[in-house]
């Protein structure tokens, strides 16, 4: 039986849903000018283009025809497009083991374990993966937690979450975590215990046949390689919980190979070589930045104890790069200054900004002298 309802203008029509019931709540900004009907037939909005004359079209379109952006447009339309579906006998199903389960996740809405083995330890007496299926299409899945006395929870909704998300809580579901369940343990041909992606955040653990979802378990469960252990956010190499290294710096967890390239052990802890607190100094690798200098002349950084700071300059140096050098042609001391700067005569230095003067005065004082 075909419901009839009153559109905006009060104007009956045929199996038409009255336009404030829906279209309200999903545009909020108000009813784009001659819409007056949804037909539930063909999920199509009914438009007056003049008083005589109407016309059924895409949601999309009418909001694209009001000067609406496409993405918005793209958005209200999958809105309405998952009223009419679920007004027209959209039902929740649930899988009933791992088989059925990897079906839904290679048919159903795309992911990162779609056509993986690893979802096959759904089969599990806690947990399934809900789905919708409409005309022979899976427009969206999810897990869920299906044990009432663990509590009936969902996690990240695949596909079309504006269908899904009301079947789900109309069947006393709400959104969480997977803490509290369990998984079939299963292995690959290689025997690493397969683990599907869990979108939850929630770790787990290896008990006998089972794995076990808890928020303190062994491992991680952000794994798209599906297979049971921490990843190296570097190689994404899999290993035990006690193989892998925590990177600060990066905040990533790696493998010794990765973490070894990327950091140095420094005054009896590690750092990332590219801290801030560290500066790699030649001839001595890593050394912590406050014990180090920037050698401007040489473009590199050294370690404190092999610079020496010239104050006629007020430039630091490598010490073996200075030379104690003439800068004044009537004081007899010099003064440090960088070699590159000053010219030796006579196995005397002096520094090029008076070396005219002092050839010039070196000349004059030989002439005298005969």
């Amino acid at each position: 039986m075909q419901l009839q309802y009153f559109a905006v203008d009060g104007t009956k029509l045929e199996n038409c849903i009255r336009v404030p019931d829906v279209l309200y709540d999903i545009l909020g900004f108000g009813i784009p000018k001659g819409l007056v009907g949804l037909d539930m037939d063909t999920g199509l909005v009914k438009v007056h283009l003049t008083k005589t004359k109407t016309t059924h079209m895409k949601l999309g379109r009418l909001l694209h025809k009001s000067g609406i952006a496409g993405d918005v447009c793209r958005d209200y339309s999958s809105k309405l497009r998952a009223i009419v579906l679920s007004m027209k006998g959209a039902k929740l199903e649930l899988t009933e083991s791992g088989d059925e389960a990897f079906e839904i996740y290679r048919d159903g809405p795309n992911s990162c374990m779609s056509n993986m083995e690893c979802v096959k330890a759904y089969d599990s007496d806690d947990i399934a993966v809900a789905y919708v299926r409409v005309e022979g299409r899976i427009l969206a899945r999810a897990v869920v937690c299906k044990d009432e006395d663990i509590g009936l929870r969902y996690t990240c909704i695949y596909g079309n979450s504006n269908l899904m998300k009301p079947l789900l809580e109309e069947a006393g579901y709400s959104e969480g975590t997977l803490s509290g369940c369990t998984l079939s343990l299963l292995r690959d041909d290689f025997g690493n215990t397969l683990l599907p992606y869990l979108d939850c955040g929630t770790r787990v653990s290896e008990y006998g046949d089972y794995l076990s979802i808890h928020e303190g378990g062994d491992f991680e469960s952000q794994n798209t390689a599906g297979i049971l252990g921490e990843v190296c956010d570097c190689c994404e190499t899999i290993l035990s919980q006690d193989e892998t290294y925590w990177d600060e710096h990066t905040e990533q967890s790696l493998c010794n190979e990765c973490f070894s390239e990327t950091n140095v052990w420094v005054d009896d802890r590690h750092y990332n070589i590219n801290s801030d607190e560290v500066v790699e100094v030649s001839g001595k690798g890593y050394i912590l930045r406050e014990d180090a200098i920037y050698v401007h002349s040489e473009d590199e950084w050294f370690a404190q104890e092999d610079c020496v700071y010239s104050e006629y300059s007020e430039e630091d140096y490598r010490a073996i790069d200075v030379v104690t050098a003439i800068t004044d042609i009537y004081e007899e001391e010099g003064e440090t200054c960088y070699r590159g700067d000053c010219t030796n005569i006579d196995n005397v230095w002096v520094h090029g900004d008076v070396l005219a003067l002092y050839e010039e005065h070196m000349d004059t004082q030989m002439n005298m002298d005969l």
